[in-house]
């Protein structure tokens, strides 16, 4: 005679163990999302260091007789260029620059864009208005891993510090 045995797979989880395994879950998101806040937090805190020694190292020129010396920041690395000058000025050379900035900043009194304006970390870090500093027409400078390079220049008859793109 053959005897016909019935298997069942069957998983028994005690509610302690569920319970465990949600809390695991929980945790690890948390974890997710506070390591991608504090990325984002680095990235503010370097772009407001960039616009903060840029801004010193242009008040020394402005208050100096005669000045003209290269200025090297460090800006976020996922930005890829760095714009200069008012949305008024000519922008011949920078056309496609221009456009993406002036539709996220029309009518900006700023004078210093990050590019791409949704690479900041938030829109009212994408731009900067830079006291006691002209250029001669918009521009932009290319990072360079992070890395941009300015030269900022004052004559005695110069009112303001101007701002050209360094070579």
């Amino acid at each position: 005679m053959i005897k016909k045995i019935n298997k069942r797979g069957q998983i028994e989880l005690s509610f302690g163990m569920i319970f465990s395994i949600i809390i695991i879950i929980a945790l690890v998101a948390t974890a997710f999302y506070a390591i991608s806040y504090f990325f984002k937090l680095g990235k503010c805190a370097q772009s407001g260091l960039f616009y903060k020694d840029l801004e010193e190292e242009i008040e020394k020129a402005w208050a100096s007789e005669i000045t003209q010396k290269t200025f090297s920041g460090t800006i976020p690395g996922s930005v890829d260029k760095v714009c200069f000058g008012g949305l008024e000025q000519d922008f011949s050379d920078y056309d496609e620059e221009h456009r993406a900035i002036e539709r996220v900043f029309r009518n900006s009194a700023n004078n210093l864009f990050l590019y791409k304006p949704e690479s900041a970390c938030s829109k009212d870090s994408a731009s900067y208005n830079l006291k006691h500093a002209k250029t001669a027409r918009f521009f932009c400078v290319k990072s360079d891993d992070g890395k941009v390079e300015i030269v900022i220049s004052k004559d005695s008859t110069d009112a303001l510090a101007t701002i050209a793109k360094g070579e």
